[in-house]
């Protein structure tokens, strides 16, 4: 009596489906763990705001007077204020970021040389 020969299955084939198969079962059970996004968590915001400006202020689309700010003293004070923190000159040695950890201080960002 002959043995009947077994049919050939190729193991590499059987391997990478069974590999796909469980990674696509892995993507699809941790892909419904993920929370909310920030975005999503901000969603209708912005309406249920404007819902209670309304809500607290029926008659302010009626109201043809801009809406009030700063002072044009005060605006061009801010403003110029503002203005000079860019015109400032940096220290000399300066240059880079410090980052102050708790005692332990990193600068970055020289070209080199003894700090």
């Amino acid at each position: 009596m002959q043995r009947e020969k077994a049919p050939y299955v190729n193991i590499r084939i059987v391997l990478r489906t069974s590999a796909v198969i469980g990674l696509g079962l892995v993507l699809a059970a941790t892909t419904g763990c993920c929370g909310p996004t920030a975005l999503e968590r901000d969603y209708g915001n912005s309406w249920a705001y404007n819902k209670v400006v309304q809500i607290a202020n029926p008659e302010a689309a009626s109201v043809e007077t801009p809406a009030t700010g700063l002072s044009p003293d005060v605006g061009t004070t801010v403003m110029g204020t503002y203005t000079k923190t860019f015109s400032g000159k940096k220290a000399a040695g300066s240059g880079g970021t410090t980052i102050n950890l708790g005692g332990l201080t990193s600068s970055g960002g020289g070209g080199g040389g003894g700090n």
